[in-house]
């Protein structure tokens, strides 16, 4: 458990500030060797280096003016709840499917990347030390899925929001996407 640390909080002043998850790599957690991954994982720091799978992930293109990954820490029950809402544009049958298939997966990792080249990896738990072999405190699940077109401009939409409830935030992930 991390101790009371108080730092400056500074607002980044990079001009290729953008913002916005633009892509999102999805992996099984069961496909992460843990073990493996933990010698690459700083606790300090909650940066991830690499991750050794015996899986690939699949990516989705998100929409990056709609599309974000929000964290919440409840004091009550000392959890993060991490939900990432990905929104696609330019849908078609294929995507349809995909998504479909999809919708029945849980226990999911997502490395969320952001228009400022940011990862973001959510699904995996921790502790001070290490990546923990035990599950997070709730399974990651699909909260929802929606299949849509747009009134507004006629486009075909689809939007999935991916839920997980862990002990610790989501890790800053440096590493390559797992292929």
């Amino acid at each position: 458990m991390p101790t009371c640390e108080i730092n400056a909080l500074l607002q980044s002043s990079a001009c290729n500030e953008t913002g916005g998850i633009v892509e999102v790599y999805i992996g099984k957690v069961s496909e992460i060797d843990k073990a493996a991954t933990s010698t690459d994982f700083t606790a300090a720091t909650w940066i991830l280096t690499d991750i050794t799978t015996s899986g690939v992930f699949t990516v989705a293109e998100a929409d990056q003016m709609t599309s974000a990954l929000e964290q919440k820490f409840s004091e009550a029950d000392k959890s993060w709840t991490q939900t990432a809402t990905i929104n696609i544009t330019g849908v078609d049958a294929a995507l349809v499917a995909a998504t479909r298939k999809i919708a029945y997966c849980c226990d999911l990792a997502l490395i969320c990347v952001y228009g400022d080249g940011r990862k973001v990896l959510m699904g995996l738990d921790y502790s001070d030390s290490a990546l923990l072999a035990s599950k997070p405190i709730e399974k990651g699940k699909f909260a929802e899925i929606t299949d849509a077109s747009n009134q507004r401009n006629g486009k075909h939409t689809m939007s999935f929001t991916y839920v997980i409830k862990t002990k610790e935030p989501a890790l800053t992930y440096t590493g390559a996407i797992p292929a």
